[in-house]
């Protein structure tokens, strides 16, 4: 059976690990919000092209909703060590 250290030491790198990807999804959502205004300028009607735009901003939007929720893994990271190491 694993040690409390093990487990907070165990907890410590899943959090790492998700304020990385975080941070990657977070700048990853803001680019796609860019490139979807961009591309919403350059297509402007074209069906097609405004579908394309449409899939990007869903796609920004999940990416920034995944880093929300990874905000939310992080939070509850904290919670869960501190009422280990009470």
């Amino acid at each position: 059976m694993a040690s409390i250290q093990e487990v907070v030491n165990a907890a410590w790198r899943i959090k790492s690990s998700a304020e990385q990807v975080k941070s990657r999804s977070s700048t990853c959502a803001e680019n796609l919000g860019r490139h979807s205004n961009q591309l919403a300028a350059v297509v402007r009607g074209s069906r097609t092209g405004e579908v394309a735009v449409q899939q990007v901003t869903l796609a920004q939007r999940a990416v920034a909703t995944s880093a929300a929720k990874l905000g939310a893994l992080i939070s509850a990271t904290d919670g869960f060590v501190a009422d280990l190491t009470k």
